[in-house]
C-alpha cells in the first residue's frame, strides 16, 4: 500500500547520513527524486475549507456545466439568510454554494480549461 512522505524531510535526512560512497548517497537521491507523486483527491471544498483560504485561487463551477467552470480568488464566505455564498476577488458570486456552485483546488480530472 502507498503511503505519502515529504520527500523535502526525507532528502535532509539522506543528505545527513553519512555515506560509504558519494555515490551511494547520490544513487538514494535520485530515487527519492523518482518516485511517483501521490496527487491528492480533488473534492469539493467545504464552505469551512473556503473560510480558511481567503486569498487563495480555487476552481468554480456550477455542477454537471464544466464549461462554465473558472478560476477565482477567495474574499470569504458568508452563510447568512439559509445560503452558503462565496464571494470571490473581482466582484464575483457563487450564491447557494454547494447546489448551484462547487469550488476544487484544481479543475475536476477531464475538465481543465481550454
Amino acid at each position: 500500500m502507498a503511503r505519502a512522505i515529504d520527500a523535502s524531510e526525507l532528502m535532509a535526512e539522506i543528505q545527513a547520513c553519512s555515506w560509504d560512497s558519494e555515490q551511494d548517497k547520490e544513487r538514494a537521491e535520485d530515487l527519492v527524486l523518482g518516485m511517483l507523486t501521490l496527487t491528492p483527491p480533488n473534492e469539493a471544498l467545504t464552505i469551512e475549507q473556503l473560510r480558511e483560504m481567503v486569498g487563495e485561487p480555487v476552481w468554480v463551477q456550477t455542477p454537471g456545466i464544466p464549461q462554465y467552470g473558472r478560476w477565482v480568488i477567495v474574499a470569504g464566505v458568508d452563510t447568512e439568510y439559509w445560503q452558503s455564498t462565496l464571494y470571490c476577488q473581482g466582484d464575483y458570486t457563487c450564491r447557494n454554494y454547494g447546489r448551484d456552485w462547487l469550488a476544487y483546488r484544481r479543475p475536476p480530472e477531464g475538465e481543465e480549461e481550454p
